[in-house]
């Protein structure tokens, strides 16, 4: 199974978050790849909301040669970044592919439904969504909570 775990992340949580699933999948065997989703200009995260798009550095969003795409991000103000809308538009061959989407933030609001309304628009199958909650930067239970969300993935779709 080969993976692609796409994170747009303005600090470690979601990184790690991706770190814990990626170790779950390759115990499987699977092939993963994690993608930073990183814009070409680096603003603060209100002056990217003034945007109409964000332009991307080399995003890689051609996913058919995935099947199974992992999106993360924080959340800022309630609502998904513009950089990672921006990459979400931008994404090609999702009709058909596996999605999950996971979120770290103190409060999500309605960033999860937004996400995932995006993905199925464009065809894709939204499987799985989570929101990992926290203060803390290094919270340990939230690295468990993903091992278990990866996990939840594995057997979806395990071959």
């Amino acid at each position: 199974m080969n993976v692609l775990i796409a994170i747009y992340a303005k600090t470690e949580f979601p990184k790690n978050i991706a770190l814990a699933i990626q170790e779950v999948f390759a115990a499987q065997g699977w092939n993963v790849s994690i993608e930073e989703i990183v814009p070409v200009k680096k603003l603060k995260e209100f002056e990217y909301d003034k945007l109409e798009f964000v332009q991307l550095k080399n995003s890689n969003c051609d996913v058919s040669s995935y099947d199974l795409i992992v999106i993360g991000s924080g959340i800022w103000s309630f609502s998904p970044s513009k950089v990672l809308l921006s990459y979400l538009k931008k994404l090609q061959n999702t009709k058909d592919k596996n999605f999950a989407v996971y979120v770290t933030c103190i409060l999500s609001g309605n960033s999860l439904k937004k996400i995932s309304n995006i993905l199925t628009t464009q065809g894709a199958k939204v499987v799985e969504t989570v929101s990992f909650r926290s203060f803390f930067e290094n919270d340990k239970s939230k690295i468990k909570e993903a091992k278990l969300f990866a996990d939840s993935l594995v057997k979806k779709l395990k071959p």
